[in-house]
C-alpha cells in the first residue's frame, strides 16, 4: 500500500491490543491519544491533508468518549467583520508536534519531529484546529491567539454535529473500554493550490 494514499485503519483506543487490558493513563500511548480532545481535522498537518475519515465505533464507553463535530463553513460567515478581516489573509501553520505539546510538552523526539514537519495550505478555508500551531507573518503567540480565537467561535454548539473538525469527549479510560478503527483516505494532491 502506498503510505501516501492514507491507512488502512487505525485504531483509537484505551486498550492494548495484545493483552486486551487498559493502557495506563500516564502510558507513552494514552497520553498520545489525548491530543484526540482536541478539535482537530485528521492529517491536516501532512503536506496532502486527508479527504475523509472512515470511524467505526467497536467498543463504546456507557458515558463520555463520543465523537463530536463542528462545521467551519457553517460558521464562517458568522463571525464578527473584525475577527473575518483578521482572517481574509491568514495562513496557518500545521504542525503535528504541536498538537501533542498542547497535551505534554515536548513530546516528540527531534528524530519524531522531522518525520512530519510543519507544512501551509493554501486554498482559502478555515483550515484550523489542534495541528495548526502558529500563522505566517504573525508573532507565535499573536498567531496562537487568532487560531484560538476562531476555533472558539466555529465550535460554538450551533456549529457543532456537522462535519470538519472533530475530537473525542473525555471519558473514564482506567474504567470503561473504548475501541475506534479509523480509515482515513489521502487527499488529491492535484486540488493543492500552486
Amino acid at each position: 500500500m502506498n503510505p501516501a494514499a492514507g491507512t488502512p485503519f487505525a485504531r483509537q483506543s484505551n486498550l492494548d491490543m495484545k493483552t486486551g487490558e487498559f493502557i495506563p493513563p500516564d502510558d507513552r500511548r494514552m497520553v498520545y491519544q489525548q491530543a484526540n480532545m482536541l478539535w482537530h481535522s485528521d492529517s491536516s498537518f501532512k503536506p496532502v491533508p486527508s479527504l475523509c475519515s472512515l470511524l467505526s465505533a467497536r467498543i463504546v464507553p456507557p458515558e463520555g468518549g463520543a465523537t463530536e463535530f463542528a462545521s467551519t463553513r457553517a460558521a464562517y460567515p458568522s463571525l464578527p467583520e473584525a475577527l473575518k478581516a483578521r482572517v481574509e489573509r491568514a495562513i496557518a501553520v500545521h504542525d503535528f508536534a504541536w498538537s501533542r505539546d498542547q497535551v505534554r510538552s515536548g513530546f516528540f523526539t527531534d528524530e519524531e519531529r522531522a518525520v512530519y514537519p510543519p507544512v501551509q495550505h493554501g486554498r482559502r478555508a478555515l483550515f484550523l484546529g489542534a495541528h495548526a500551531s502558529h500563522v505566517v507573518g504573525l508573532p507565535i503567540d499573536e498567531g496562537r491567539a487568532l487560531l484560538k480565537e476562531i476555533l472558539a467561535h466555529v465550535t460554538q454548539p450551533r456549529f457543532c454535529y456537522r462535519c470538519i473538525l472533530h475530537r473525542a469527549t473525555p471519558f473514564d479510560s482506567a474504567r470503561h473500554k473504548r475501541l475506534l478503527q479509523r480509515t482515513t483516505i489521502s487527499g488529491d494532491p492535484a486540488e493543492l493550490p500552486a
